[in-house]
Formats: C-alpha cells, structure tokens, sequence
C-alpha cells in the first residue's frame, strides 16, 4: 500500500513556512471554491466567487498565451504579443475578488496547493502591480506547486 501524505494542522503548516513564504491552498467542493492563503504570521480565507466564471478566465487566458493543444507550434511572432496581460490581469482580479488581498504585496515565494481548475491557472503569469503597471508574478517571487499542504512544507 502506498504512502499516504502527511495529515498537518493549519498551525503546523504555518510554523513550518519558511520566512517570506506564502502559501495559497485552493479546494474544491461541491462546485464551489475555496482559499486559504497563509503567511507564518497571518492568514487569509475566502469563497470564490461563481468559479465557473474564473474557469472560463482561466481558459481564456490559456488561449491567449498560446495553449490551444499539445501539437500546436506557435509562429517566433506570438512571442512578443501582449494581448495575453489583459486576461492575465482578469483571471487574477476574479480569483482574488472579495479576499482583500492582492499578489503586488511582497514576499518572496508563493506555495501554491491547487484543487480543480486551479490546477490550470499559470501563477507565474498572473499580472500583479509593481508600483509603475503591471508585471507577471513570475517577476517578483518564486512560485512552486505541491499536491498537498503537508507536502508543501514537509522537510
């Protein structure tokens, strides 16, 4: 029988983040969407709002960067077009909407534990501000995934 991952408490998962870390746990349930998003000091939870809507953002956004099918070659053009940072800015904008957050803050790696169709939303090209526009996040903070919260922190 296989490993099982480790079961942790929220606490745990928080003592155990590193200085600067963030992590953000998404779950799915019952079609509704739910975030924790948590710092060693603090944490944040919220209900996504109409997830439906954020899945087709999602897949808007996918299009736009190029990732229609896995035989598609993309033309040495596509590269410098931008028309992909609007629906990067959307997508990020419906996720975090309601949760008084927003991804400009600082902090210097971002945890991802994606459920549903957050498996799918490329974090690191997700617009945030930078004080002068916007940026994709991959610009400011190292992002990483792990399939589970104790597993995003387990030594």
């Amino acid at each position: 029988m296989a490993d099982k991952p480790p079961l942790v408490k929220m606490k745990d998962v928080q003592q155990e983040l590193p200085t600067g870390s963030v992590l953000l746990s998404v779950f799915a349930a019952n079609r509704q969407l739910h975030a924790v998003l948590l710092s060693k000091e603090k944490y944040a939870s919220w209900k996504i709002e109409r997830p439906e809507v954020l899945e087709k953002k999602i897949v808007a956004l996918l299009r736009a960067i190029g990732n229609y099918d896995g035989l598609r070659d993309l033309p040495q053009t596509h590269f410098a077009d931008t028309s992909w940072e609007a629906p990067a800015r959307d997508v990020i904008d419906t996720f975090l909407k309601g949760s008084g957050l927003n991804f400009a803050q600082k902090f210097d790696e971002l945890i991802v534990v994606p459920d549903g169709a957050i498996w799918y939303l490329p974090f690191e090209a997700v617009q945030v501000g930078d004080g002068k526009g916007t940026v994709p996040l991959i610009t400011k903070t190292r992002v990483r995934c792990a399939p589970t919260m104790g597993l995003a922190v387990a030594g």
